[in-house]
């Protein structure tokens, strides 16, 4: 009986001073509701054309046998003198109708313009603002309290918890 009447003792001993927690939800009125906003960069491509006139060459003159031939003849002649042998007047008979070729197709004149359009991709950067989340101010049972939302609540409430510790002491 004794050992009863111990045990009974220290359970009320434990009920007694061990705090209770009890939570309920219930609905909160709204007092106000501020989104809050944050900033990022946003990379956009546009297409960039240009128009431009781009000049047409006719094919008037030119190089021919005739004046390829005689510089061929006046290479030879001159690499011949300045080597004194044949094979400088072979390689000067090279680069005299080389030269001679050249020269003939320098002269091509200009006999229109073409439009030509010209695109390349451009970034264009913009400041975005978006709605991060929402600091919402409410009443519950005469108590205000500041929430964070990720969502606009609907309507003049909001279901929160309430969790309510219960002590003796």
């Amino acid at each position: 009986m004794k050992s009863l009447l111990k045990f009974t003792v220290v359970c009320i001993a434990l009920v007694v001073t061990t705090p209770v927690s009890a939570g309920e939800y219930v609905d909160a009125h709204i007092v106000s509701s501020q989104p809050v906003y944050t900033s990022f960069m946003e990379r956009n491509p546009t297409r960039v054309c240009n128009n431009s006139q781009v000049p047409i060459y006719g094919h008037i003159g030119g190089s021919n046998g005739a004046n390829v031939l005689q510089g061929m003849i006046i290479g030879g002649l001159l690499g011949k003198g300045a080597t004194g042998n044949d094979r400088g007047a072979a390689a000067g008979a090279v680069i005299g109708g080389v030269i001679a070729g050249d020269r003939g197709n320098r002269n091509r004149p200009i006999t229109g313009y073409q439009n030509v359009q010209n695109c390349h991709t451009q970034y264009v950067y913009n400041t975005v603002e978006k709605i991060s989340h929402y600091i919402v101010t409410a009443d519950v049972n005469g108590q205000t309290i500041t929430l964070t939302t990720n969502t606009l609540p609907m309507g003049n409430t909001i279901r929160v918890y309430v969790n309510t510790t219960y002590s003796t002491n």
